[in-house]
């Protein structure tokens, strides 16, 4: 990219989802500073914003090694409640989604007799 380029920004770099968290975690701070009758300053909103993304990020790196550990390439729900398990509310938040979830659908594994085996 060019540096002549004037509406280049930093969430350019970042890409979509950085500018979406930083959009939300104002909106939060609003919301509770209000509650709270008190204002949030701009460099505490920012603050706040690397904070989050810094909590992403190792949580990210965590639930892929989780992964690897189990030599998969796809995170799944146990990864998830792994990484939830030093967060009693989360993991119990999460857990009562689960159960309220749809049962996904199992593969049957065909069971082999040893009758069958013989033929």
């Amino acid at each position: 990219m060019s540096l002549l380029n004037s509406t280049h920004t930093v969430a350019d770099e970042q890409g979509p989802y950085h500018a979406k968290a930083r959009v939300m975690t104002h909106q939060m701070c609003q919301e509770h500073g209000d509650k709270m009758d008190v204002s949030v300053s701009k460099q505490s909103v920012n603050v706040l914003h690397q904070m989050v993304l810094g909590l992403v990020e190792t949580m990210t790196m965590d639930l892929e090694t989780f992964a690897a550990h189990a030599r998969r390439k796809t995170i799944n729900a146990e990864d998830v409640m792994l990484l939830a398990r030093r967060s009693d509310t989360l993991r119990e938040h999460l857990e009562s989604l689960r159960e309220t979830e749809a049962p996904s659908k199992k593969r049957k594994k065909k069971v082999v007799s040893d009758d069958e085996d013989d033929e």
